[in-house]
C-alpha cells in the first residue's frame, strides 16, 4: 500500500516539474516495457513513462496518456493496512497530507503581452498618399501572420499541448492543471521615433500588439511556461532575422524588418528564475538495473562498500575504493562523442568540457554498468547509515524521508580535463549568504548535495607524473572562501584518478582538480551528486545571463 501511494504521489510530481521541460530537449527517451514483460520498478531513465506519459516526437505517434490526474484520486486504503500498525498509520497520513499538498496549490490567471515591431520601408517616410497606409496595412498584416505562425509552431513543437478545436488560439496544458493559454490581438498603435541614421529623418515603427492569457495555473507552472514561451520567441526571432538580408531587409524596398518583442516576458522568467528551490531528486529506491544487465555477474554496490568503509566516510568526510567497474577505450572513445561542450564557468575557475547523460545516453555509450554503480549509491547509504543519528533538524522534502533522507538526480555528469585544465578549490555546496525564514540564519547552502560519487575511467594515470590529481581538504565543510584553504595552507589528500577507482566525499568539503600536465593524456571522470533536500532554505539562481536562458538541467 505504501509503496503503491508513494508510487502514485511520485508520478504527479515528476510529470508537473519534468515532462514538460523535457519534451523541447532533444535527449532520447526509452517507453516502459510493457507490464508483462517487466515486474520490477523501471529505471530513473524511464521516469516519464512511470508517471503514465507516453512520449514521442512530432513526426511519429503524438499520444499522450496521463491516467493520474490527482495524486489520491485511484487511492483505495484498506482498514487491514491502516490497523496493521500505528507506525504505518502515520507514515500513510503523512504521505496522504504530501499528496493533498500537491493538489491544493493555489490556481490562478496570468497575462502578459507581445509585440511585434517592424521597420518599414524608408520609402514609405517619404510617400504622403495613400499607398503609404496601404503598404502599411501589409505590413500589419505581414506581422500578424509572424506572430500566428509562431503560436501554431510553439502549440506544435510538443504533445503536452492540447489545441482547443474550436479555437485556433487556445490550448491546454493537462500536465499543468489543465492550464489554458490564449492568444489574443490587442489594439494597436504606431510610433515614431528619430533615426540618427539616416539624418535625423523620422522613420514609422510600427508594433502589433497580442496578449497571451493562461488560466488555471500555479505560479511555477506559469514561470515555467513563460520560460518556454520565451526560448521559442527568440529562436524565431533568429529564424526572422535569417530570412532576411544581413545588410538590411528596408534597402531592398520589399517590405519591413519584423522582431517579436518579449522584454515584458524575460522579466518575468528572470525574476522566478534566479531565486527557485532546486529540484527535489528522485527516490533512491526507484533505481534499478535493466533486466538484460542484472545477472549473477554483475557487480553491484552491495559488493563494493561495506560497513567499515561508511565509517571511514563518515569520520574523514570521504573514502576510496579501487573497484572493476572500469572503463575501456571504445567506451572513453564513445563518451567523447557526447563532450562537445566546455564549462559555463569562468576559465580561470574551471576549464573542462562536460556533458550530463541519462540512462539512455550511458546504454548508448556502453557505460550502463559504472551508470548503474553510481546509481545505486544513494540508496545503498540510505539503508546501511544510521539516519536516526544523523538529523539536521530540517524537515525532508519529499520523495525525502527521515528515513531515507537521501535522492538522486536524473543524470550523471561526464567531465574530461586535456592538458593544462583544472578547476579551482570550491565546494559542491558551498555555505552562502541568504535567509532561512524557519531559523533566521543568515548562511544558508547553496543546493541539497549531500555526496559526491565519482568513478575514474584512467588508465595508467600517475598523478605524480600526469598530474589531475583531486585535491580534497578535510574538515573544511564550514568554509566559505574555498580559495582561502591555499592561502591559509590547509591540509588536503589527493586522490589519484585512476581507471575503476570510486571515491565519495562530503559535497560540503573544499576539493580540487590539480591542473593535467601530460599534453597526450586526457582525465575522464563519472560524477553523480546525492540530495539530501530539507526545507533549509535553499534556492538557487538557474538563469544564465549571457545566453538569456534558463539552465534547466540544473532543476532536474
Amino acid at each position: 500500500m505504501k509503496v503503491y501511494f508513494s508510487f502514485l504521489v511520485c508520478c504527479f510530481v515528476v510529470a508537473n516539474l519534468t515532462a514538460f521541460v523535457i519534451s523541447f530537449t532533444t535527449i532520447p527517451r526509452r517507453v516502459k516495457r510493457d507490464a508483462a514483460e517487466r515486474t520490477r520498478p523501471a529505471g530513473r531513465d524511464v521516469r516519464i513513462a512511470n508517471s503514465k506519459i507516453i512520449q514521442s516526437n512530432n513526426n511519429g505517434n503524438k499520444a499522450v496518456t496521463y491516467s493520474t490526474t490527482t495524486a489520491t484520486a485511484t487511492t483505495t486504503i484498506s482498514s487491514s493496512t491502516i490497523t496493521s500498525s500505528i507506525a504505518e498509520a502515520r507514515i500513510e497520513t503523512e504521505q496522504e497530507e504530501e499528496a493533498a499538498s500537491l493538489t491544493s496549490v493555489q490556481q490562478s490567471t496570468f497575462s502578459f503581452p507581445i509585440q511585434v515591431k517592424f521597420s518599414s520601408p524608408p520609402t514609405l517616410g517619404t510617400v504622403t498618399n495613400a499607398n503609404t497606409a496601404k503598404t502599411s496595412q501589409d505590413l500589419m498584416q505581414e506581422s500578424r501572420n509572424i506572430i500566428l505562425s509562431w503560436y501554431d509552431e510553439f502549440i506544435e513543437s510538443t504533445s503536452f499541448f492540447q489545441r482547443d478545436p474550436k479555437d485556433a488560439l487556445k490550448f491546454t496544458i493537462p500536465l499543468f492543471h489543465t492550464a489554458t493559454v490564449t492568444l489574443s490581438e490587442q489594439e494597436g498603435e504606431k510610433k515614431v521615433q528619430k533615426d540618427k541614421e539616416i539624418g535625423e529623418s523620422e522613420q514609422p515603427i510600427n508594433c502589433l500588439f497580442f496578449k497571451i492569457h493562461v488560466d488555471g495555473a500555479t505560479e511555477k507552472d506559469y514561470a515555467m511556461l513563460c520560460a518556454k514561451i520565451y526560448e521559442s520567441q527568440q529562436e524565431y526571432n533568429c529564424k526572422l532575422l535569417t530570412s532576411s538580408s544581413s545588410s538590411s531587409c528596408a534597402e531592398k524596398g520589399e517590405g519591413g524588418c519584423f522582431v517579436i518583442e518579449n522584454a515584458c516576458l524575460k522579466d518575468i522568467v528572470q525574476k522566478y528564475f534566479r531565486q527557485v528551490k532546486p529540484h527535489p531528486g528522485y527516490d533512491a529506491k526507484d533505481f534499478s538495473f535493466d533486466d538484460d544487465d542484472d545477472d549473477d555477474s554483475t557487480i553491484r554496490i552491495k559488493d563494493i562498500l561495506n560497513p567499515a568503509l561508511l565509517e571511514e566516510l563518515l569520520s574523514r568526510g570521504f573514502v576510496t575504493v579501487d573497484t572493476n567497474i572500469t572503463t575501456t577505450a571504445s567506451e572513453i572513445a564513445a563518451l567523447s562523442n557526447v563532450l562537445t561542450s566546455k564549462t559555463v564557468q569562468e576559465r580561470t575557475v574551471r576549464s573542462d568540457t562536460v556533458a550530463f547523460i541519462d540512462s539512455d545516453m550511458a546504454r548508448k555509450c556502453g557505460i550502463q554498468k559504472q551508470f548503474g554503480i553510481l546509481m545505486e549509491v544513494a540508496n545503498y547509504l540510505n539503508q546501511n547509515l544510521h539516519w536516526d543519528s544523523m538529523r539536521s533538524g530540517y524537515k525532508p522534502i519529499f520523495p525525502a524521508t527521515e528515513q531515507c533522507p537521501l535522492t538522486n538526480p536524473a543524470n550523471i555528469q561526464i567531465a574530461s580535463y586535456g592538458h593544462g585544465e583544472f578547476y579551482v578549490p570550491h565546494s559542491d555546496n558551498l555555505l552562502v549568504m541568504g535567509q532561512n525564514h524557519e531559523t533566521g540564519a543568515s548562511l544558508v547552502r547553496s543546493n541539497y548535495r549531500q555526496f559526491t560519487c565519482i568513478l575514474y575511467c584512467n588508465d595508467d594515470w600517475d598523478m605524480k607524473v600526469h598530474g589531475g590529481a583531486l585535491r580534497i581538504y578535510p574538515g573544511t565543510i564550514d568554509v566559505t572562501d574555498p580559495m582561502s584553504v591555499k592561502a591559509h595552507n590547509v591540509p588536503y589528500t589527493d586522490v589519484n584518478p585512476t581507471n575503476g577507482k570510486l571515491l565519495i566525499f562530503d559535497s560540503r568539503l573544499v576539493h580540487s582538480v590539480e591542473k593535467v600536465l601530460d599534453p597526450y593524456k586526457k582525465r575522464l571522470a563519472m560524477t553523480i551528486w546525492i540530495n539530501r533536500p530539507e526545507d533549509n532554505g535553499v534556492s538557487v539562481n538557474v538563469w544564465n545571463e549571457n545566453e538569456e536562458r534558463v539552465e534547466w538541467y540544473r532543476l532536474f
